[in-house]
């Protein structure tokens, strides 16, 4: 899954002699389920900020870590170096999955959605995309019997749904709501 060549290597492993101690690398995933994907690497102290969100690819001098939500949206990275003169730069290339609409919006609602709503310890879940290209969600935990459920799912989740999947034309919320002590409001 993640290919990184041994000039890479041996230039990421320099690059972190001059940082603390067990300090490795991060994969941040921008823009997942686009066609403008990109990653952004970063150092990283998993003993400080690791959670179980997170994979580990292992390397001979250094570990990669990246977010599981993403993995299943991509094939491949391959990092390299580009060498001219003086200068040397990291190029990170990534080969996305060809995933069907209804994975990419799965995906896309674990990595972005859920992530808002969890503050609120609730979460949603895709139901379906109907052939008129509408999403079919269900509420559950803080945000099941929420009364702020219905502006959530117009302002928040649909806006920002329709945003990176412009061919939805809405997001229609099947859940049968019932009000309860762990409801957010």
């Amino acid at each position: 899954m993640i290919y990184i060549t041994k000039k890479a290597q041996k230039y990421i492993s320099k690059l972190l002699c001059n940082q603390p101690k067990k300090t490795h690398i991060k994969l941040l995933i921008l823009s997942p389920n686009t066609e403008n994907i990109k990653c952004q690497v970063e150092y990283y102290i998993p003993q400080v900020q690791f959670s179980d969100k997170e994979k580990k690819f292992k390397f001979s001098n250094f570990n990669v870590y990246i977010n599981k939500a993403n993995i299943m949206t991509i094939n491949y990275i391959r990092i390299r170096l580009k060498e001219n003169n003086l200068n040397k730069q990291i190029i990170v290339n990534i080969s996305t999955s060809k995933l069907n609409l209804k994975q990419k919006l799965s995906a896309f609602i674990q990595s972005k959605i859920n992530t808002f709503l969890m503050q609120h310890k609730g979460y949603v879940e895709l139901i379906d995309v109907t052939e008129d290209m509408f999403v079919l969600i269900k509420f559950f935990g803080g945000c099941n019997g929420c009364a702020m459920a219905n502006i959530t799912l117009q302002e928040g989740i649909e806006k920002e749904i329709k945003k990176f999947f412009p061919e939805i034309k809405g997001v229609q919320d099947i859940t049968q709501h019932v009000r309860n002590n762990s409801s957010y409001y």
